[in-house]
């Protein structure tokens, strides 16, 4: 598993003018997630900001938690351990550029957003900064919040130890894996 983000990347808009204030003000309303049993669905049940129309309810991009990682069977990392590597390298580079290079990530918000301007783009790239990883590691707080919350929609779910599947180390060839 090598992480990609460090904090929960949702947060929660309602209608502007609607006057909801809490979750507790949603209570039989209709929501809306991307799928059920998804990353926004499972973030909803643990407890995009366009003007004019809507505003923030509840932001949780302030939550440690690692809700976007690659994830491999161990047997494949085995059978493939270049490309395995090469993967792990991939999206270290990836993060990386993404905080070093503010510019390209307007760029792709630009052309990903059209009809949005350039403050959005910018707001966009210094938000990807702040929520990537910044080694690939999963923190143990993001861990253990990303437990907590998958938890919550699956109570019988039986967490593994995460020194038994963060490789990010291993697989970058930086030797001993962190505490």
């Amino acid at each position: 598993m090598i992480g990609i983000d460090r904090y929960i990347t949702h947060i929660l808009v309602v209608p502007a003018g609607k006057h909801y204030k809490s979750l507790a003000d949603l209570k039989g309303k209709k929501i809306g997630v991307s799928a059920p049993g998804s990353y926004s669905d499972n973030v909803i049940q643990y407890d995009l900001n366009y003007p004019d129309k809507f505003e923030t309810l509840y932001d949780w991009r302030t939550i440690p938690h690692s809700g976007q990682a690659v994830v491999a069977r161990q047997r494949r990392i085995d059978a493939n351990p270049d490309a395995a590597r090469g993967v792990a390298r991939a999206v270290l580079r990836a993060e990386q550029r993404i905080r070093t290079d503010p510019s390209a990530v307007a760029k792709v918000a630009k052309r990903q957003f059209p009809d949005r301007g350039d403050a959005f783009g910018q707001q966009y790239a210094q938000a990807a900064q702040r929520l990537l990883s910044q080694d690939g590691h999963i923190s143990h707080e993001g861990y253990s919040k990303m437990i907590e919350i998958l938890q919550e929609g699956e109570p019988g779910l039986k967490p593994i130890d995460q020194s038994r599947i963060d490789l990010t180390d291993q697989l970058l060839g930086r030797g001993t894996q962190r505490e």
